[in-house]
């Protein structure tokens, strides 16, 4: 028997969901608002745009999305939807206790989402913070079957910068500014970013019919370590890509993980790869320590490497020889620097 506990009754439309998969790996296809099997990547220099690939690029409604998992719950007798906050989460020994306001439960294992502190006094702690806004236009100039994964076209202002554009038609986008710095932006500053985005490379009247706004951590640090009967999961056991802020199919994989773990009757949180988390504690380092622009960075890495492999690589799903290949089109130097600080340092302090 399974019950969750949410403080949200997810009815209302709270985010947007935007994440590539390969062709097989089409679990949610049913509720995708949009898909599109071309992707652009823009800096001042550099222009790409993918060619035939094994990804495509989709983007889910937060409230399809809960509707769709709701219709599952509603339809099993063995699951149990509660609309409570949590206040306190014990492990007992041989049983965990949870309380919320008004009621206590007690259960085998818990599977905790709950962030309580982000780590932000880690060296390498930034936010990926972002305002969308979904815009509509008197004429019909999107390409709708290409989709803005970064474009670096913007002020950096020593940040890192970019706009994403997914076009759901000829008239209608999600335009969406995002930042990754340490500092959190007033929304009329990202009012300001979007609209002279707008105003360069759209250039045509339009109305903003949503806004959205959020943030994601972006660290490789542990938000909690759990115990034995209390597992952390998503946000909360660092499943976020440390280096990109993308979570939504790292933590299904995560989930499958522990799907098969619950079988096994062999549970324990699931670990990420040591060998990726030292790629993204590199590229944090490069970035936070300004040993490189991220601007020149991506630059780099869209303009001599095929898009499915840039995929591939930031997916975690390369091999060995594919990262080498990747990693001699960016800067030795910097890299290597903070590839010894981070690693090497680390473990010999370790």
């Amino acid at each position: 028997r399974i019950l969750i506990i949410d403080k949200s009754a997810k009815k209302v439309k709270d985010r947007t969901w935007s994440f590539w998969t390969t062709q097989e790996n089409n679990r949610y296809a049913s509720i995708y608002r949009k898909s599109w099997g071309r992707l652009a990547f823009y800096a001042p220099d550099v222009a790409v745009i993918s060619g035939d690939m094994d990804y495509q690029y989709n983007t889910v409604d937060g409230l399809d999305f809960y509707n769709h998992a709701l219709s599952i719950i509603n339809k099993s007798d063995h699951i149990t939807f509660l609309q409570a906050s949590v206040d306190q989460v014990l492990d007992e020994g041989p049983r965990v206790v949870v309380k919320t306001e008004n009621q206590e439960f007690t259960s085998d294992y818990v599977f905790d989402s709950i962030v309580r502190s982000f780590p932000e006094g880690e060296k390498l702690f930034m936010w990926q913070h972002f305002m969308g806004w979904e815009v509509e236009l008197e004429e019909g100039v999107f390409d709708d079957d290409t989709m803005t994964f970064m474009d670096f076209r913007v002020e950096q202002d020593n940040d890192t910068r970019f706009v994403y554009v997914l076009p759901f038609d000829k008239k209608t986008a999600l335009v969406e500014a995002t930042l990754f710095s340490k500092e959190l932006w007033t929304e009329e500053a990202y009012e300001q970013m979007l609209g002279a985005y707008m105003d360069k490379f759209i250039k045509l009247p339009y109305t903003i019919k949503e806004k959205e706004i959020g943030k994601i951590p972006m660290t490789p640090a542990t938000f909690s370590s759990g115990s034995k009967r209390v597992i952390p999961i998503g946000t909360n056991n660092a499943t976020v890509k440390p280096s990109s802020g993308y979570a939504f199919t790292r933590i299904q994989r995560e989930v499958d993980i522990l799907i098969e773990r619950i079988r096994k009757n062999k549970i324990k949180k699931v670990k990420g790869s040591k060998r990726f988390l030292s790629y993204d504690r590199t590229l944090l380092n490069v970035v936070m320590t300004g040993k490189q622009e991220a601007l020149k960075v991506f630059s780099l890495m869209f303009k001599h490497n095929e898009f499915g492999a840039n995929l591939k690589f930031l997916d975690e799903q390369t091999s060995l020889i594919e990262e080498a290949k990747i990693f001699l089109t960016l800067p030795t130097w910097p890299f290597f620097k903070a590839f010894v600080q981070e690693n090497v340092f680390r473990f010999t302090k370790s």
